[in-house]
């Protein structure tokens, strides 16, 4: 029985979290993964990959004797890879998704580290570190609990519900496939970058991440007429201040979203490409509108 672990979707708080705001992250069940061994079928580069992580961690002084390496090598003999259709530079965890069954897999001491969040999430950041440089820990954290994260800040976070699903929806959150393979690491640094000039930094704490932390609260209480001011609001400042994070084939229609209050964009993640979040109190409408692109609906209520 294949083990599959998820992709996630970081609702709220891409690039406030970096600077200790409050976010929201949860797992995405339409992509997944599962780590498998398997002779007549194998996928090349994945097996590549999956070396270059076990030689990675092979080097790794704290973490190498945690895995059980017999077993690593002997799959690994057998054609090892990560079957998965969670793409590749979207932003949506596909290095998380592996590095929580990689643990999942072949970590010895799982079942005592398990016990202590904090811990797994530092494990996290030490493992997934290797596909981008740095890590937060928290998007195979999420894939492996495999339930909402809400980070309250870099040291604290808790595990949450979202609201139940009601007969009547009437409020969706939907995502758009922007078509474009992004650069996290690009994206990140320019707004690093950008963060050292004041004005744009006040922007983001006076504006930004103030908008961003009440989506997170009017979400987990249920106040959708709230969070649907309230994400306009955001979508709005980052119409304004993020422009090279926004694509230009989705400017247009972000721009007319806000201005006729029918669906309301945001990042998702560090944006540059990959997918995109929206918001519609109208999803026929928004469908209809939205045409040209790919559109998949993460929840309604």
């Amino acid at each position: 029985m294949k083990n599959y672990f998820y992709s996630k979707i970081n609702l709220f708080g891409e690039y406030g979290v970096l600077l200790g705001a409050r976010g929201l992250i949860i797992p995405y069940k339409n992509y997944f993964g599962s780590l498998i061994t398997s002779k007549p079928k194998f996928n090349k580069s994945s097996g590549k990959s999956i070396k270059l992580f076990t030689e990675y961690l092979k080097k790794n002084k704290r973490l190498n004797s945690e895995f059980d390496w017999r077993e690593i090598n002997t799959d690994i003999e057998n054609n090892l890879y990560f079957e998965s259709n969670i793409p590749q530079g979207y932003g949506i965890g596909s290095s998380g998704a592996l590095v929580a069954a990689f643990y999942k897999k072949y970590f010895v001491k799982k079942n005592e580290i398990d016990k202590d969040l904090n811990k797994l999430k530092n494990i996290f950041i030490e493992m997934e570190s290797h596909f981008h440089g740095n890590s937060s820990g928290f998007d195979p954290l999420t894939s492996y609990l495999n339930c909402p994260i809400l980070i309250n800040s870099e040291n604290t976070f808790e595990k949450v519900s979202l609201p139940i699903s009601k007969n009547k929806k009437s409020f969706s959150i939907f995502i758009i496939d922007s078509g474009i393979q992004k650069d996290t690491q690009l994206m990140v640094n320019l707004f690093l970058k950008r963060i050292n000039i004041n004005s744009f930094e006040q922007i983001i704490k006076k504006d930004f991440i103030k908008n961003s932390e009440k989506c997170v609260d009017s979400l987990l209480n249920e106040n959708f007429s709230s969070l649907l001011l309230n994400v306009k609001k955001l979508s709005t400042v980052v119409l304004r201040n993020f422009i090279p994070m926004i694509p230009k084939k989705i400017l247009k229609d972000w721009e007319f979203g806000i201005e006729n209050d029918l669906f309301f964009l945001k990042l998702c993640g560090s944006g540059g490409g990959g997918f995109f979040l929206g918001f519609t109190e109208n999803i026929s409408q928004t469908r209809k509108h939205l045409k040209d692109y790919k559109i998949q609906i993460i929840d309604s209520f």
